[in-house]
């Protein structure tokens, strides 16, 4: 009766460690999707602010054109309203990252995809090896959209440089009138395919915010795929 009862005990012993195991990696995620929703946070935080000085200076100079250039006072006045309107989406972004106020937001720069080419050049300086492609004239993007597709570009490459088997990756952006997408490839070696996830948790979060769609993989022959496809507003949602 003793071998059975100790493979029993063991093997109970082995599936309580797995179910740990699996909810100690759960928590590891979830760790990381707050973390960068605080960092989403607050670059947002800092986008609204900047929205909000512009429109004390707008409105400024429009109550100084009133009475000597009226029609030139309802030009500014105009690109005030539409500054708010960005503002109180960028506001509504905000709010639905926030989880928790225990910790104060902060300024921070904000960088957009006007800097591709400097984070490009870093991460060669950094030994990866990157096929640059714009498909296309990168438009303007609302200014919370543009620095989440600059940090959405950041981890894929970064990611690339941890666990490219040739240290090489490709970079592709197209541009449309109504979406932006981003497209990363790199060869794969076994045993570190997708590392850690966390990176892929920190894209999906910027992704998900802007009602993108993510996806990635392994494709035919056997490199690694990132590809992000956002919305972009028209009209009077642009900067």
């Amino acid at each position: 009766m003793t071998p059975p009862y100790v493979l029993g005990r063991l093997t109970h012993r082995l599936s309580e460690q797995s179910a740990q195991l699996v909810r100690q990696q759960e928590l590891v995620k979830q760790e990381a999707a707050r973390a960068e929703r605080d960092r989403i946070a607050r670059e947002l935080h800092d986008v609204i602010a900047h929205s909000v000085s512009a429109m004390v200076v707008q409105t400024a100079a429009a109550q100084d054109l009133v009475v000597s250039d009226p029609n030139r006072a309802s030009e500014v006045l105009e690109s005030v309203a539409a500054t708010g309107r960005r503002a109180l989406a960028e506001t509504g972004r905000l709010l639905h990252v926030i989880r928790d106020n225990e910790n104060e937001l902060g300024l921070e720069p904000a960088p957009g995809l006007v800097r591709l080419p400097e984070l490009v050049e870093r991460f060669r300086d950094d030994g990866l090896a990157i096929d640059l492609e714009l498909d296309g004239q990168l438009r303007p993007l609302p200014v919370g959209l543009d620095v989440s597709a600059y940090r959405i570009v950041q981890e894929a490459l970064t990611n690339a440089l941890k666990y490219a088997a040739d240290r090489t990756a490709s970079l592709r952006l197209t541009s449309t009138p109504t979406t932006l997408l981003i497209r990363t490839s790199n060869a794969s070696s076994p045993g570190t395919i997708g590392g850690s996830g966390l990176g892929l948790v920190g894209i999906a979060e910027r992704v998900s915010l802007f009602g993108g769609n993510l996806t990635h993989g392994l494709t035919a022959d056997g490199r690694f795929e990132l590809t992000a496809t956002l919305p972009v507003p028209t009209g009077a949602d642009l900067p």
